[in-house]
């Protein structure tokens, strides 16, 4: 091997942090020669301001074993004929398959390349470099080990930026599988929370209403005016109950985007008011509204929520008269629909706060349930749309509804 390499004009010595550990260098190598020049040759070699620490292993064995104990050892100088002619191919192999350590970087140093040819390693084995010992000269060891060193450098730290958002995405599915878990629990219990308090509200309507009838409660008397409101606040719990349950699985369940044929939409809106509104004769006009993209299911609780709220709240009204019809002007980016109810309006100060949550703006004389047209404007304002409101007393409202004609209806 070529010593005189080894000259006088190293690198001059500069100051090594104290907190800053030294690269690790493993020189295997069954010359004791080499591993002498190679440590007098680094003595001042510094990089990023840190030393290196020079590692010994004479055979391949102790190369293994030095390699189980470093785990984070930055570059190999590694020999490939030994105690025997493949000894360093197998610490090779062992080090990328076995400890699947794939970020120290191993230069091949050899001084029989004969025995293994630079072409047959580098094909065969994951290396960072080849070199034979004879054109390793003191500037070449510098230039290879500041190479290995940035990239090891870099590496590591792509490394570490992967395992953080390694753990970072684990964690997040952790808490995500918390929080379906926790989702599934919620909605057993709202399940289970709505029907347990419908159940004896019904009852009480059911019961006040037989024992009215069984005392012969006189028309007109203090009897049946409290009974009427006994079933009025049972109603209005219901409808509260009902409007928390729509909230939550606004809030839960999965949209179904599709193309909606509106007149068809608003078929079932009108059936299903007709059927909870039985005793008011509701009379309807419907124009050719067309289609919009959307979940039927939102946009259902939308429209017969605005209707049952503005044009059906009043217990005692026996008549309701709603027209539902296109905006004129045409608009290409956005479907709008005006909603025409007749009734008593709304005054000017309820209209301010007839959508915030659980604010009873008085509509039509009777204050409204307090939640559902605030999930209405909810509906609305998460499609980017818009909604309004105009009021005239003794006159009746008007709703203005604005959806994008490719709006996803969800929440």
């Amino acid at each position: 091997m070529r010593l005189d390499w080894l000259a006088e004009d190293e690198l001059p010595i500069t100051p090594v942090t104290p907190q800053a550990q030294p690269w690790k260098l493993l020189v295997v190598d069954d010359d004791d020669e080499v591993h002498r020049v190679t440590e007098l040759a680094l003595r001042n070699f510094r990089y990023e301001g840190r030393a290196v620490e020079v590692i010994r292993a004479l055979t391949g064995e102790q190369a293994r074993a030095l390699a189980r104990e470093h785990h984070d050892l930055a570059v190999i100088f590694l020999d490939v004929v030994m105690e025997t002619e493949d000894a360093g191919l197998k610490v090779i192999d062992y080090i990328r398959n076995q400890l699947n350590n794939r970020l120290v970087r191993i230069i091949v140093r050899t001084g029989q390349a004969g025995r293994a040819p630079e072409i047959d390693v580098v094909a065969r084995y994951d290396i960072n470099g080849y070199r034979e010992k004879t054109e390793m000269t003191s500037d070449k060891l510098m230039s290879q080990l500041y190479t290995s060193l940035s990239s090891y450098r870099d590496l590591l730290a792509l490394s570490s930026e992967m395992r953080r958002r390694e753990e970072a995405d684990n964690k997040l599915l952790q808490q995500y599988a918390q929080l379906q878990a926790a989702h599934r629990r919620l909605q057993s219990f709202a399940r289970a929370a709505s029907h347990d308090l419908q159940e004896p509200l019904r009852k009480i309507g059911l019961w006040t209403d037989k024992l009215t009838g069984a005392l012969q409660v006189e028309p007109g008397s203090k009897v049946e005016e409290a009974a009427g409101k006994l079933i009025g606040y049972s109603a209005r719990i219901s409808d509260l109950i009902d409007g928390l349950r729509q909230s939550y699985q606004l809030e839960t369940q999965e949209t179904a985007i599709s193309t909606v044929q509106l007149n068809a939409l608003f078929d079932q809106v009108l059936a299903a008011v007709n059927k909870k509104h039985e005793a008011v004769e509701l009379q309807t006009e419907v124009d050719e509204l067309g289609s919009i993209q959307g979940d039927a299911d939102s946009l259902l609780l939308l429209f017969s929520t605005l209707i049952e709220e503005v044009a059906l709240n009043n217990p005692e009204q026996k008549t309701a008269q709603v027209r539902i019809e296109t905006c004129p002007a045409h608009e290409d980016d956005a479907l709008c629909i005006h909603i025409f109810c007749q009734g008593q309006g709304i005054e000017p100060g309820e209209l301010a706060k007839m959508f915030e949550p659980y604010s009873r703006a008085v509509i039509n004389g009777v204050p409204s349930t307090g939640i559902g047209l605030y999930l209405c404007k909810r509906i609305v304002d998460a499609n980017a749309g818009s909604i309004e409101v105009q009021s005239e007393a003794g006159l009746g409202t008007e709703i203005t509804v604005r959806l994008p004609v490719a709006s996803q209806v969800s929440v």
